[in-house]
């Protein structure tokens, strides 16, 4: 407040003292961006004028006959700004996602390495367990549990982590609203709980389909 601001219009220069200074709405389509002075301060400058409106989709041919009856006017369909913006947000969007996606095979992949090492460990384990009474079911279900609260622990962790990301480009890099997708907040987590369960039920299967006395001989 208070500054001396210098204005080049053309070949000349104006100063012009800031009085106040408003606050931008930039989720409207009127004009933000202007300065506003004093009345016929700037009436010798040449000048243009600019105003916004709505037209509708059926209505669009308008546009073309008003640049022919004004050929010197300038127009912008915001339409048209606004759905490549929306493409560009879809698309950055579905990268993130898809390196959600990525990150979640990767995680499979460490599973099955995870349970290839403690194979033999889970496979002894599981033989003292049905040695003392333990049934297979009993053992299914108890490797269920484990790796589906595996799978759901890092769904959650990673629908979030990517949603965080997701916040930080709208909010600090496009400075715009953003909206959490709780539906992927919600079917992430249970969809990687439930596949996540079935391939540690399939890559520790031999622990209950092992031989007892064969792996006790073993030892």
């Amino acid at each position: 407040m208070g500054d001396i601001l210098t204005f080049t219009i053309g070949s000349q220069q104006i100063k012009a003292q800031v009085d106040n200074i408003r606050k931008v709405d930039w989720d409207t389509m009127k004009p933000n961006f202007y300065m506003m002075f004093s009345p016929g301060s700037i009436d010798q400058f040449a000048h243009t004028y600019i105003t916004s409106f709505y037209l509708s989709n059926d209505n669009k041919d308008i546009l073309n006959q008003l640049l022919k009856k004004y050929p010197a006017m300038t127009v912008l369909d915001v339409d048209l700004l606004l759905q490549q913006i929306k493409q560009i947000l879809t698309q950055l969007t579905a990268a993130i996602n898809y390196l959600l996606y990525f990150g979640l095979i990767a995680g499979f992949l460490v599973l099955f390495a995870a349970v290839q090492t403690t194979l033999d460990s889970r496979i002894y384990t599981g033989v003292l367990m049905r040695t003392l009474g333990a049934k297979r079911s009993f053992l299914q279900k108890i490797q269920w549990i484990e790796f589906s609260a595996l799978g759901f622990i890092a769904g959650l962790l990673a629908v979030l982590m990517a949603q965080l990301v997701i916040f930080f480009l709208y909010h600090w890099v496009l400075k715009m609203g953003f909206n959490i997708n709780l539906t992927l907040c919600l079917l992430f987590p249970i969809a990687s709980a439930f596949f996540i369960g079935l391939a540690g039920l399939w890559g520790t299967r031999s622990v209950v389909n092992q031989s007892s006395m064969q792996v006790l001989r073993e030892l």
